[in-house]
């Protein structure tokens, strides 16, 4: 059906998220955003293939309605985007996909080092910075992302990260979204939040009080 293959490219677009995955959403009953929507965490982890970290980012893609709760489903905001920004993003996406991850040196040897924090290799003898196959990629030019979509959200906004109401003044609706700081506490988050609705700007970490 059209309508669902259109849903499906839409599914495409979450990081992560495939083809084959996206049709198995679909073929599990969840042809909307609405149904998505009002769909449990535990709802879509029992589809094939899809976990709790993917499963929080289509609930954070397509939002939440509390159960019991009416009223027609309201969707998300979504970016303004010029045909050079979507064709940016959409190389961006091809680019990820065959991307390597790129480890610190001898990551797995001493628990204080994190692979996720990149170091340069160096040293005379790091087999790491004399291009040894067996020791891992080394980050150079032409792994980045288009200049033009640095920075970007997957969705398609400009991440902004904000501590305070002062911070949403200069945003942009069409072209930012919010992303709180994780240091800010439970009560300026919510006025936060408040604030980004009233000014309809989309928050990419809300509070997901429904779901436990």
């Amino acid at each position: 059906m059209p309508d669902e293959e259109g849903f499906i490219k839409e599914l495409t677009k979450i990081d992560g998220l495939g083809k084959v995955k996206a049709k198995s959403i679909v073929r599990a009953g969840f042809n909307s955003a609405e149904e998505i929507a009002r769909a449990d965490l535990e709802d879509l982890t029992e589809i094939e293939g899809v976990g709790e970290s993917l499963a929080s980012k289509i609930k954070e893609t397509f939002g939440t309605i509390p159960e019991g709760e009416e009223g027609d489903y309201v969707a998300k905001a979504k970016p303004k985007l010029d045909a050079e920004t979507l064709r940016l993003l959409s190389v961006r996406e091809r680019q990820k996909r065959s991307k390597p991850e790129f480890k610190r040196y001898e990551w797995q040897k001493k628990s204080k080092l994190s692979k996720a924090s990149w170091r340069r290799p160096r040293g005379l003898h790091n087999k790491l910075r004399r291009h040894i196959k067996a020791k891992g990629h080394l980050v150079e030019a032409g792994f980045g992302s288009p200049s033009a979509v640095r920075g970007y959200h997957s969705s398609g906004f400009i991440e902004v990260r904000v501590f305070n109401v002062g911070d949403l003044e200069s945003l942009d609706a069409e072209r930012h979204a919010v992303s709180i700081a994780s240091g800010v506490s439970s009560r300026k988050r919510v006025d936060l939040e408040r604030a980004a609705g009233e000014l309809g700007l989309r928050v990419l970490n809300p509070v997901r009080s429904n779901v436990e």
